[in-house]
């Protein structure tokens, strides 16, 4: 998808922390039970990685990183090129609990230095 034009629904960004993440479609949100919330769905969290680590897992929404808000692949790659080694990093979460609930989660870590 690395031709996708930024903005456009369902652009994917790079893999980071071992954590790829695609934009949070409006059919997939209410999908997920999630109608009219904006963010990027993890698709894929690599073993051993910093994400998993962190807990992370397939399918989380993120919503905010270090309380800036997410809204689309775009906005998460500028969040997340703007994090230094060694920095602590919040990640704000959607998570589905069940058929019923979604509830929101905060993971959290510090910037592993092959991030740089």
């Amino acid at each position: 998808r690395a031709g996708n034009v930024e903005g456009q629904p369902g652009e994917s960004a790079p893999v980071e922390f071992g954590l790829r993440v695609e934009e949070l479609t409006p059919e997939r949100a209410r999908r997920a039970g999630m109608e009219g919330q904006r963010g990027v769905v993890v698709s894929e969290v690599e073993p051993a990685s910093f994400a998993e680590d962190i807990g992370l897992v397939r399918g989380d929404v993120i919503v905010e990183i270090n309380h800036d808000p997410i809204a689309t692949a775009g906005e998460y790659r500028r969040s997340v090129s703007k994090l230094k080694t060694g920095q602590n990093v919040v990640f704000k979460v959607m998570r589905r609990q069940d058929s019923e609930r979604v509830l929101t989660v905060y993971v959290s870590g510090v910037v592993p230095a092959e991030h740089q």
